[in-house]
């Protein structure tokens, strides 16, 4: 964990499945049943690995990187490239006249399985906390006054549901989030979890002597290279190093949140948690389903 303004803060990794550790004051269960935490028992809570008096949090989501791969090779083309994704999904918040869920396989959080796409109508027969009603679509609506799309549903949805979940477990505010993993450096990916979240993003750079350079790098594997080394040479030669002289890897900012954005999307949380809890209701789990 890393810490913004005194306080510890979340890291996020986002891979074929995307992964959100974050730091508890306390543990979050208790005999009090009727706790937002006791409500919510998915996840994992872990003794925090250098603060004997805390706790982490950690929630996995197993459609990631891959589910916005098929997004963008579904609806941009198999040529478009990833900068064409960003591109379509730079667009303003889809929430909550609409949303779009994403379980190609069968994600842990929520239970569900299969592409839903809700639109705000109404005459829809889905009654949302806020009073909105809803309409379940097969394909979101295109014209001259809208342009909705499934790049940037998919994104809202997969960080308006870490969003949801981190409430879950009755944490304090968020200070800030630590971004890593492949589609860390995607630009829109970037600024739609500075804007949900509503707190500044960081990524992994490396800064040389002369300049400081944005990267995502390996970090499990680079750590695994260092201790195979000392394992072989238990007394390493300090004539060289895995890291170049002069250069370390550090936190640099890579956005802030809009405030006009993100008071939207905390309007927009409580139908977006009503709609991902109808869309697990709806969802019928074979065992093989149940098994993945």
């Amino acid at each position: 964990m890393f810490a913004v303004s005194g306080h510890s803060a979340a890291v996020i990794s986002l891979g074929t499945s995307d992964t959100v550790l974050f730091p508890l004051k306390k543990y979050p269960y208790s005999l009090d049943t009727r706790s937002v935490a006791m409500q919510h028992l998915d996840g994992h809570v872990l003794q925090h690995p250098t603060d004997p008096g805390r706790y982490i949090a950690m929630l996995c989501y197993k459609n990631g990187s891959l589910a916005r791969d098929w997004v963008r090779q579904r609806s941009l083309g198999a040529g478009s490239t990833w900068t064409d994704f960003s591109n379509a999904a730079d667009i303003v918040p889809m929430a909550p006249m609409a949303f779009g869920f994403y379980y190609l396989s069968t994600e842990i959080l929520p239970r569900a399985k299969g592409v839903y796409r809700f639109e705000q109508h109404t005459d829809g027969s889905i009654l949302g906390p806020s009073g909105s009603t809803y309409r379940q679509v097969d394909r979101f609506s295109s014209d001259s006054t809208v342009c909705w799309n499934d790049a940037r549903a998919i994104i809202e949805s997969q960080i308006m549901s870490m969003c949801v979940d981190y409430a879950h477990k009755g944490s304090h505010a968020m200070t800030g989030v630590a971004i890593t993993g492949g589609a860390s450096s995607n630009p829109a990916l970037q600024q739609a979890i500075a804007d949900i979240l509503g707190v500044p993003v960081f990524a992994t750079a490396e800064q040389a002597t002369a300049s400081v350079e944005i990267k995502a790098p390996a970090m499990p594997a680079y750590g695994g290279a260092v201790r195979a080394l000392e394992r072989l040479d238990p007394v390493p030669d300090t004539s060289s190093t895995l890291e170049p002289p002069g250069s370390k890897y550090i936190l640099q900012a890579v956005c802030s949140p809009n405030s006009d954005r993100h008071a939207v999307y905390a309007q927009a949380l409580a139908d977006f948690e009503f709609l991902r809890e109808f869309v697990s209701q709806s969802t019928t789990l074979t065992c093989a389903d149940s098994s993945e």
